[in-house]
Protein backbone atom coordinates (compact mmCIF):
# COMPACT_ATOMS: atom_id res chain seq x y z
CA UNK A 1 0.00 0.00 0.00
CA UNK A 2 1.18 3.32 -0.43
CA UNK A 3 2.64 5.01 2.18
CA UNK A 4 0.72 7.06 4.67
CA UNK A 5 1.49 10.12 6.26
CA UNK A 6 -0.38 11.93 9.27
CA UNK A 7 -0.26 15.62 9.97
CA UNK A 8 -1.20 16.59 13.34
CA UNK A 9 -1.65 20.24 13.94
CA UNK A 10 -1.39 22.34 17.22
CA UNK A 11 -4.97 22.13 17.81
CA UNK A 12 -5.27 18.07 17.72
CA UNK A 13 -2.14 17.37 19.64
CA UNK A 14 -4.11 19.34 22.57
CA UNK A 15 -7.21 17.83 21.44
CA UNK A 16 -5.78 14.44 21.55
CA UNK A 17 -3.96 15.02 24.98
CA UNK A 18 -6.39 16.78 26.98
CA UNK A 19 -9.50 15.18 25.85
CA UNK A 20 -11.27 12.04 27.25
CA UNK A 21 -12.57 10.98 23.73
CA UNK A 22 -12.16 14.09 21.19
CA UNK A 23 -8.52 14.02 20.38
CA UNK A 24 -8.80 9.72 19.49
CA UNK A 25 -11.44 10.30 17.70
CA UNK A 26 -10.32 12.99 15.45
CA UNK A 27 -6.80 11.28 15.20
CA UNK A 28 -8.84 8.11 14.39
CA UNK A 29 -10.70 9.88 11.63
CA UNK A 30 -7.35 11.11 9.64
CA UNK A 31 -6.07 8.12 10.09
CA UNK A 32 -8.97 5.67 8.62
CA UNK A 33 -9.18 8.34 5.93
CA UNK A 34 -5.76 8.20 5.18
CA UNK A 35 -5.52 4.43 4.88
CA UNK A 36 -8.98 4.37 2.15
CA UNK A 37 -7.38 7.20 0.33
CA UNK A 38 -4.26 4.83 -0.27
CA UNK A 39 -6.02 2.20 -0.93
CA UNK A 40 -8.42 4.11 -3.87
CA UNK A 41 -4.80 5.11 -5.35
CA UNK A 42 -3.57 1.74 -5.05
CA UNK A 43 -6.71 0.37 -6.88
CA UNK A 44 -7.19 2.77 -9.53
CA UNK A 45 -3.20 2.52 -10.31
CA UNK A 46 -2.49 6.67 -9.49
CA UNK A 47 -3.04 9.25 -7.71
CA UNK A 48 -5.18 12.13 -7.82
CA UNK A 49 -5.47 14.08 -10.78
CA UNK A 50 -2.13 12.06 -11.70
CA UNK A 51 -1.71 11.10 -15.33
CA UNK A 52 -0.34 7.98 -15.37
CA UNK A 53 -0.44 4.72 -18.44
CA UNK A 54 -1.14 2.16 -15.87
CA UNK A 55 -4.91 4.03 -14.21
CA UNK A 56 -7.13 1.56 -14.14
CA UNK A 57 -10.24 3.64 -13.45
CA UNK A 58 -11.14 7.29 -12.98
CA UNK A 59 -11.84 8.73 -9.32
CA UNK A 60 -15.71 9.68 -8.93
CA UNK A 61 -15.77 12.13 -5.59
CA UNK A 62 -16.42 10.77 -2.24
CA UNK A 63 -19.49 9.36 -0.13
CA UNK A 64 -19.72 9.83 3.23
CA UNK A 65 -20.63 6.91 5.83
CA UNK A 66 -21.30 6.74 9.64
CA UNK A 67 -19.39 4.06 11.06
CA UNK A 68 -19.85 3.04 15.23
CA UNK A 69 -16.05 2.06 17.15
CA UNK A 70 -15.73 1.92 20.62
CA UNK A 71 -15.50 5.84 21.16
CA UNK A 72 -18.38 6.55 19.10
CA UNK A 73 -19.52 7.28 16.22
CA UNK A 74 -17.34 8.44 13.24
CA UNK A 75 -18.53 10.17 9.70
CA UNK A 76 -15.87 8.55 7.32
CA UNK A 77 -15.31 9.78 3.82
CA UNK A 78 -15.05 6.86 1.15
CA UNK A 79 -13.21 7.70 -1.94
CA UNK A 80 -15.43 6.92 -5.26
CA UNK A 81 -13.77 5.20 -8.00
CA UNK A 82 -15.22 5.14 -11.41
CA UNK A 83 -14.59 2.06 -14.06
CA UNK A 84 -13.14 -1.33 -13.45
CA UNK A 85 -12.31 -0.40 -9.65
CA UNK A 86 -13.73 0.25 -6.62
CA UNK A 87 -13.45 0.16 -2.44
CA UNK A 88 -14.11 -3.43 -1.81
CA UNK A 89 -16.08 -4.54 1.44
CA UNK A 90 -13.11 -5.68 2.70
CA UNK A 91 -11.73 -2.34 3.32
CA UNK A 92 -14.99 -0.89 4.84
CA UNK A 93 -15.16 -3.95 7.55
CA UNK A 94 -11.11 -3.56 8.01
CA UNK A 95 -12.29 0.16 9.76
CA UNK A 96 -12.78 -1.29 12.94
CA UNK A 97 -9.65 -3.97 13.22
CA UNK A 98 -7.68 -0.19 12.19
CA UNK A 99 -8.91 1.87 15.37
CA UNK A 100 -8.70 -1.51 17.47
CA UNK A 101 -4.95 -1.23 16.02
CA UNK A 102 -3.90 2.02 16.46
CA UNK A 103 -4.99 1.33 20.26
CA UNK A 104 -3.25 -1.55 20.70
CA UNK A 105 0.22 0.14 19.33
CA UNK A 106 0.28 2.12 22.56
CA UNK A 107 -0.88 -0.66 24.59
CA UNK A 108 1.46 -2.97 22.54
CA UNK A 109 4.59 -0.82 24.21
CA UNK A 110 3.46 -0.86 27.91
CA UNK A 111 2.46 -4.83 27.49
CA UNK A 112 6.71 -5.04 26.45
CA UNK A 113 7.54 -3.33 29.21
CA UNK A 114 7.89 0.11 27.97
CA UNK A 115 7.31 2.51 31.18
CA UNK A 116 4.51 5.38 30.18
CA UNK A 117 7.01 8.20 30.11
CA UNK A 118 9.16 6.54 27.70
CA UNK A 119 5.82 6.03 25.33
CA UNK A 120 5.53 9.53 25.53
CA UNK A 121 8.92 9.93 24.65
CA UNK A 122 8.64 7.47 21.29
CA UNK A 123 5.09 9.43 20.13
CA UNK A 124 6.83 12.79 20.43
CA UNK A 125 9.38 10.96 18.08
CA UNK A 126 6.76 9.30 15.36
CA UNK A 127 4.22 12.29 15.76
CA UNK A 128 6.37 15.35 17.04
CA UNK A 129 4.21 15.72 20.16
CA UNK A 130 4.01 12.92 23.16
CA UNK A 131 0.88 11.19 24.58
CA UNK A 132 0.64 11.81 28.01
CA UNK A 133 0.80 9.64 30.89
CA UNK A 134 -2.50 9.92 31.30
CA UNK A 135 -3.94 8.95 28.15
CA UNK A 136 -1.69 6.07 27.74
CA UNK A 137 -3.14 4.58 31.07
CA UNK A 138 -6.12 5.29 29.85
CA UNK A 139 -5.87 3.70 27.00
CA UNK A 140 -4.26 0.75 28.68
CA UNK A 141 -7.87 0.14 30.67
CA UNK A 142 -9.30 -1.22 27.36
CA UNK A 143 -7.24 -4.81 27.53
CA UNK A 144 -9.13 -5.55 30.87
CA UNK A 145 -12.13 -6.98 29.10
CA UNK A 146 -10.31 -8.49 26.43
CA UNK A 147 -7.76 -10.44 29.45
CA UNK A 148 -10.73 -11.07 31.13
CA UNK A 149 -12.66 -12.62 28.13
CA UNK A 150 -9.78 -14.50 27.61
CA UNK A 151 -8.96 -15.73 31.33
CA UNK A 152 -12.53 -17.01 31.71
CA UNK A 153 -12.56 -18.58 28.16
CA UNK A 154 -14.00 -22.50 28.75
CA UNK A 155 -11.40 -25.13 28.45
CA UNK A 156 -11.70 -27.72 25.94
CA UNK A 157 -10.58 -31.42 25.38
CA UNK A 158 -8.50 -33.13 28.23
CA UNK A 159 -5.08 -31.60 29.46
CA UNK A 160 -3.40 -34.89 30.29
CA UNK A 161 -0.55 -32.84 31.97
CA UNK A 162 -0.39 -29.29 34.13
CA UNK A 163 2.27 -27.43 35.29
CA UNK A 164 1.78 -24.82 38.05
CA UNK A 165 4.17 -21.79 39.88
CA UNK A 166 2.96 -18.84 41.40
CA UNK A 167 5.03 -15.27 41.62
CA UNK A 168 5.47 -12.39 44.05
CA UNK A 169 4.83 -8.83 42.75
CA UNK A 170 4.76 -5.78 44.66
CA UNK A 171 1.12 -4.16 44.50
CA UNK A 172 0.40 -0.32 46.09
CA UNK A 173 -2.67 -1.40 48.22
CA UNK A 174 -4.65 1.16 50.81
CA UNK A 175 -1.27 3.55 50.33
CA UNK A 176 1.07 0.34 51.35
CA UNK A 177 3.31 -1.97 49.39
CA UNK A 178 2.38 -5.48 49.70
CA UNK A 179 3.78 -8.47 48.07
CA UNK A 180 0.85 -10.56 46.34
CA UNK A 181 1.07 -13.60 44.20
CA UNK A 182 0.42 -14.57 40.90
CA UNK A 183 -0.90 -18.29 40.31
CA UNK A 184 -0.23 -19.70 36.71
CA UNK A 185 -1.44 -22.72 35.34
CA UNK A 186 -0.31 -24.18 31.75
CA UNK A 187 -1.95 -27.38 30.32
CA UNK A 188 -0.62 -29.55 27.74
CA UNK A 189 -3.97 -30.63 25.79
CA UNK A 190 -4.55 -34.11 24.38
CA UNK A 191 -3.40 -33.06 21.01
CA UNK A 192 0.14 -32.11 22.53
CA UNK A 193 -0.08 -28.78 22.67
CA UNK A 194 0.16 -26.37 25.27
CA UNK A 195 -2.16 -23.83 26.74
CA UNK A 196 -1.72 -21.43 29.38
CA UNK A 197 -5.33 -22.02 31.25
CA UNK A 198 -5.47 -19.57 34.01
CA UNK A 199 -4.15 -16.99 35.71
CA UNK A 200 -5.21 -14.95 39.24
CA UNK A 201 -3.85 -12.23 41.62
CA UNK A 202 -3.89 -13.60 45.17
CA UNK A 203 -3.05 -12.05 48.58
CA UNK A 204 -0.91 -15.28 48.99
CA UNK A 205 0.30 -18.57 48.30
CA UNK A 206 -1.64 -20.86 50.71
CA UNK A 207 -3.89 -23.65 50.63
CA UNK A 208 -6.95 -21.99 50.25
CA UNK A 209 -5.69 -19.54 47.24
CA UNK A 210 -4.52 -22.58 45.56
CA UNK A 211 -7.45 -24.73 46.01
CA UNK A 212 -9.78 -21.83 44.71
CA UNK A 213 -7.82 -21.43 41.75
CA UNK A 214 -8.16 -24.72 40.96
CA UNK A 215 -11.54 -24.82 41.28
CA UNK A 216 -11.75 -22.00 38.96
CA UNK A 217 -10.15 -24.10 35.98
CA UNK A 218 -12.63 -27.03 37.11
CA UNK A 219 -15.49 -24.43 36.67
CA UNK A 220 -13.88 -23.82 33.41
CA UNK A 221 -14.21 -27.58 32.16
CA UNK A 222 -10.72 -28.28 32.97
CA UNK A 223 -10.45 -32.43 32.98
CA UNK A 224 -8.01 -35.19 32.08
CA UNK A 225 -5.48 -34.57 34.66
CA UNK A 226 -3.07 -37.17 35.51
CA UNK A 227 0.57 -35.15 36.36
CA UNK A 228 0.68 -32.25 38.40
CA UNK A 229 4.49 -31.04 38.13
CA UNK A 230 4.93 -27.98 40.37
CA UNK A 231 7.55 -26.79 43.29
CA UNK A 232 6.66 -28.80 47.10
CA UNK A 233 4.63 -25.95 48.39
CA UNK A 234 2.65 -27.78 50.60
CA UNK A 235 -0.56 -25.74 50.07
CA UNK A 236 -0.32 -26.28 46.37
CA UNK A 237 0.21 -30.41 46.61
CA UNK A 238 -2.38 -30.14 49.70
CA UNK A 239 -4.61 -28.17 47.31
CA UNK A 240 -4.15 -30.49 43.82
CA UNK A 241 -4.55 -33.52 46.44
CA UNK A 242 -8.00 -32.36 47.18
CA UNK A 243 -9.22 -30.97 43.32
CA UNK A 244 -7.49 -33.68 41.41
CA UNK A 245 -8.08 -36.94 43.26
CA UNK A 246 -6.95 -39.00 40.53
CA UNK A 247 -3.92 -37.41 39.44
CA UNK A 248 -0.10 -37.90 40.51
CA UNK A 249 2.03 -35.14 42.11
CA UNK A 250 5.24 -34.76 40.52
CA UNK A 251 8.15 -32.63 42.02
CA UNK A 252 9.70 -30.56 39.92
CA UNK A 253 13.86 -31.60 39.49
CA UNK A 254 15.43 -28.45 39.47
CA UNK A 255 13.93 -27.12 42.26
CA UNK A 256 14.64 -30.10 44.31
CA UNK A 257 17.95 -29.95 43.28
CA UNK A 258 18.38 -26.44 44.74
CA UNK A 259 17.06 -27.55 47.67
CA UNK A 260 19.51 -30.06 48.04
CA UNK A 261 22.18 -28.21 47.85
CA UNK A 262 21.35 -25.58 50.15
CA UNK A 263 21.76 -28.53 52.66
CA UNK A 264 25.48 -29.13 51.29
CA UNK A 265 28.42 -27.43 51.90
CA UNK A 266 30.11 -26.06 48.29
CA UNK A 267 32.96 -28.69 48.22
CA UNK A 268 30.41 -31.31 47.38
CA UNK A 269 28.12 -29.66 45.18
CA UNK A 270 29.88 -31.26 42.35
CA UNK A 271 29.43 -34.73 43.45
CA UNK A 272 26.00 -34.28 44.62
CA UNK A 273 24.97 -32.90 41.06
CA UNK A 274 26.55 -35.77 39.54
CA UNK A 275 24.73 -38.44 41.48
CA UNK A 276 21.03 -37.03 41.71
CA UNK A 277 21.43 -36.32 37.63
CA UNK A 278 22.61 -40.19 37.27
CA UNK A 279 19.12 -40.79 38.77
CA UNK A 280 17.31 -38.09 36.66
CA UNK A 281 18.71 -39.75 33.83
CA UNK A 282 17.64 -43.32 33.96
CA UNK A 283 15.27 -44.36 31.00
CA UNK A 284 12.31 -45.77 33.30
CA UNK A 285 10.93 -45.95 36.60
CA UNK A 286 11.89 -49.29 37.79
CA UNK A 287 15.95 -48.11 36.88
CA UNK A 288 15.50 -44.70 38.32
CA UNK A 289 14.43 -45.73 41.96
CA UNK A 290 17.36 -48.54 41.87
CA UNK A 291 19.65 -45.89 40.97
CA UNK A 292 18.17 -43.50 43.57
CA UNK A 293 18.60 -46.63 46.01
CA UNK A 294 22.13 -46.92 45.33
CA UNK A 295 22.78 -43.30 45.75
CA UNK A 296 20.86 -43.56 48.77
CA UNK A 297 23.34 -45.99 50.49
CA UNK A 298 25.94 -44.03 49.09
CA UNK A 299 25.49 -40.69 51.34
CA UNK A 300 24.13 -42.90 54.20
CA UNK A 301 27.18 -44.38 54.96
CA UNK A 302 29.31 -40.86 54.93
CA UNK A 303 30.78 -39.57 58.46
CA UNK A 304 29.54 -36.23 56.97
CA UNK A 305 26.33 -34.83 58.75
CA UNK A 306 24.93 -32.88 55.58
CA UNK A 307 25.64 -36.27 53.09
CA UNK A 308 24.03 -38.35 55.57
CA UNK A 309 21.23 -35.63 55.20
CA UNK A 310 21.38 -35.67 51.29
CA UNK A 311 20.30 -39.68 51.66
CA UNK A 312 17.65 -38.80 53.75
CA UNK A 313 15.93 -36.34 51.44
CA UNK A 314 16.57 -38.09 48.18
CA UNK A 315 14.77 -41.05 50.12
CA UNK A 316 12.14 -38.69 51.17
CA UNK A 317 11.29 -37.29 48.15
CA UNK A 318 12.27 -40.12 45.52
CA UNK A 319 8.09 -41.23 44.81
CA UNK A 320 7.94 -37.62 43.84
CA UNK A 321 10.91 -36.32 42.03
CA UNK A 322 10.21 -39.90 39.99
CA UNK A 323 6.56 -39.92 38.99
CA UNK A 324 5.94 -39.63 35.87
CA UNK A 325 9.11 -41.78 35.05
CA UNK A 326 6.07 -44.25 34.66
CA UNK A 327 5.70 -42.82 31.22
CA UNK A 328 7.31 -43.42 28.60
CA UNK A 329 11.15 -42.07 28.06
CA UNK A 330 10.30 -39.56 25.51
CA UNK A 331 7.97 -37.71 28.05
CA UNK A 332 10.65 -37.53 31.02
CA UNK A 333 12.56 -34.66 30.07
CA UNK A 334 9.69 -31.85 29.37
CA UNK A 335 7.60 -32.97 32.28
CA UNK A 336 10.25 -33.65 34.73
CA UNK A 337 10.73 -29.83 35.96
CA UNK A 338 8.36 -27.11 35.74
CA UNK A 339 11.21 -25.14 33.84
CA UNK A 340 8.16 -24.11 31.13
CA UNK A 341 6.75 -21.61 34.12
CA UNK A 342 9.86 -20.52 34.99
CA UNK A 343 10.41 -19.01 31.98
CA UNK A 344 7.76 -17.15 31.27
CA UNK A 345 8.62 -15.75 34.75
CA UNK A 346 11.42 -14.39 34.05
CA UNK A 347 9.71 -12.40 31.47
CA UNK A 348 7.55 -11.40 33.21
CA UNK A 349 10.09 -10.01 35.84
CA UNK A 350 11.99 -8.26 33.30
CA UNK A 351 8.68 -6.55 32.33
CA UNK A 352 7.62 -6.19 36.04
CA UNK A 353 11.13 -4.23 36.62
CA UNK A 354 10.19 -1.58 34.49
CA UNK A 355 6.65 -0.81 36.63
CA UNK A 356 8.28 -1.52 40.36
CA UNK A 357 5.04 -0.97 41.83
CA UNK A 358 1.72 -2.07 40.68
CA UNK A 359 -1.34 0.53 41.13
CA UNK A 360 -3.49 -2.56 41.60
CA UNK A 361 -4.26 -6.19 41.28
CA UNK A 362 -6.04 -4.93 38.08
CA UNK A 363 -2.91 -3.33 36.53
CA UNK A 364 -1.43 -6.58 37.49
CA UNK A 365 -3.45 -9.10 35.03
CA UNK A 366 -3.48 -6.51 32.81
CA UNK A 367 0.36 -6.28 32.12
CA UNK A 368 0.79 -10.37 33.04
CA UNK A 369 -2.49 -11.01 31.14
CA UNK A 370 -1.70 -9.91 27.70
CA UNK A 371 1.92 -10.56 27.82
CA UNK A 372 0.52 -14.36 28.36
CA UNK A 373 -2.16 -14.20 26.33
CA UNK A 374 0.11 -13.24 23.33
CA UNK A 375 2.20 -16.33 24.45
CA UNK A 376 -0.83 -18.43 24.39
CA UNK A 377 -1.91 -17.66 20.96
CA UNK A 378 1.87 -18.56 19.78
CA UNK A 379 1.48 -21.92 21.22
CA UNK A 380 -1.97 -22.91 20.52
CA UNK A 381 -1.35 -22.06 16.80
CA UNK A 382 1.89 -23.48 16.93
CA UNK A 383 3.55 -26.48 16.35
CA UNK A 384 2.57 -29.68 18.43
CA UNK A 385 4.68 -29.21 21.52
CA UNK A 386 4.44 -33.03 22.57
CA UNK A 387 3.52 -36.50 20.08
CA UNK A 388 0.93 -37.82 22.33
CA UNK A 389 0.81 -41.58 20.67
CA UNK A 390 2.79 -42.88 23.10
CA UNK A 391 1.10 -41.92 25.89
CA UNK A 392 -2.36 -42.72 24.67
CA UNK A 393 -0.83 -46.41 24.03
CA UNK A 394 0.28 -45.94 27.78
CA UNK A 395 -3.19 -45.09 28.61
CA UNK A 396 -4.91 -47.72 27.35
CA UNK A 397 -1.96 -50.46 28.60
CA UNK A 398 -2.86 -49.07 31.88
CA UNK A 399 -6.28 -50.06 31.20
CA UNK A 400 -6.26 -53.10 29.68
CA UNK A 401 -4.08 -53.90 33.19
CA UNK A 402 -6.46 -52.65 35.35
CA UNK A 403 -9.29 -54.53 33.67
CA UNK A 404 -6.90 -57.65 33.69
CA UNK A 405 -6.47 -57.54 37.73
CA UNK A 406 -10.33 -56.97 38.26
CA UNK A 407 -11.32 -59.99 36.08
CA UNK A 408 -8.35 -61.76 38.10
CA UNK A 409 -9.27 -60.47 41.24
CA UNK A 410 -13.38 -61.59 40.94
CA UNK A 411 -11.63 -65.04 39.88
CA UNK A 412 -9.63 -65.55 43.13
CA UNK A 413 -13.14 -64.59 44.98
CA UNK A 414 -15.06 -67.01 42.92
CA UNK A 415 -12.67 -69.80 44.01
CA UNK A 416 -12.50 -69.01 47.40
CA UNK A 417 -15.90 -68.87 47.78
CA UNK A 418 -16.53 -72.17 45.61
Amino acid sequence: MTGIKIPLDASLVQSLLSSETEGIQKLLKQVLEAILEARATDIAGAGRYERSEDRKCQRNGYREKWVTFRIGRLKIRIPQLRGDGDIDRESLNMLPRIERALVLTVLEMSVNGVSTRKVRHITEELCGWGMSKSTVSRLCKDLDEIVQAWNSRALSGEYPFLIVDALYVRVRCARQVIKKAVHIAIGVRGDGKREIIGVCVSPRESQETWKDFFNSLIDRVLKGVRFITSDQHQGLVNAADECFPESSWHRCQTHFSRNLLSHVPEQYHDDVLEDIHSIYNCKSHKSAMKKAKEVILKYGSCREESLRRVADKIDEAKDFILAVYVLPEKYHKKLRTSNMVERLNREIRRREKVIGIFPSDSSVMRLIGAYLMEIDEDWTTGRVYMDMKKYDLWVKEQKDKKKTQKIEAVSEKTVEVA
